[in-house]
């Protein structure tokens, strides 16, 4: 751990921070991704004037070329500490899809029909939040690609991976997305900060 590169501050967090124990790939137990929320930093990014999916460059921090996050609360450097110690454990993770214009989500909302009940709850599209008012509107929440720049799925080592360390970074795969659920979404997961994780253990779905 000691060897991790990116930001010392998020590092130490990231030591301090309870291991959760996973052994959800043998049908054991499941790390409860985490609890947590992301209101105090969407409460930091509006208190700058800035609304869902109408962030300005200043506000965002440039991971990729198709992957852009917020650095309030320390959100991106957090998730590059995370791909850091990913990359020390051998396992390869990046942002795809990450902030969303709110023009964007308008038009994924309208595309998949989803102001028609029922319709974008799992079946037959994936959860598609409102215009907004989706995380990834406020450059909180990425969705996460393999080496082969394909979402994980629940049976991605990765997946395992991202369960046992990714809330020691304060990012998290809510309780809606977890595996198992009509609107699992493996792969998607949202930064509520290190100090505001709290872990738990369920039985598996």
């Amino acid at each position: 751990m000691s060897r991790l590169v990116g930001v010392l501050a998020i590092l130490v967090l990231a030591l301090m921070a309870p291991i959760v124990i996973v052994a959800g790939a043998f049908g054991a137990i499941i790390a409860g991704s985490s609890s947590g929320s992301s209101s105090p930093i969407v409460a930091q990014l509006q208190a700058l004037g800035y609304e869902n999916g109408h962030l300005s460059g200043e506000a965002l921090t440039v991971l990729s070329a198709h992957c852009m996050v917020t650095h309030v609360g320390s959100a991106d450097q957090a998730w590059m500490a995370l791909v850091a110690a990913a990359g020390l454990d051998g396992v390869d993770v990046e942002g795809g899809w990450c902030y969303r214009t709110y023009e964007s989500q308008l038009a994924a909302w309208t595309s998949r029909g989803c102001y028609l009940p029922g319709n974008c709850d799992g079946d037959p599209f994936p959860p598609t939040a409102e215009p907004g008012t989706s995380l990834h509107g406020w450059g909180l929440a990425i969705d996460v690609w393999d080496a082969t720049n394909a979402t994980l799925g629940c049976s991605s080592p990765e997946l395992l991976w991202m369960l046992l360390n990714a809330p020691r970074f304060g990012w998290i795969n809510p309780d809606w997305a977890h595996c198992g659920q009509t609107t699992e979404e493996p792969w998607h997961w949202e930064y509520v900060g290190s100090d505001l994780v709290t872990n738990r253990v369920r039985p598996l779905q």
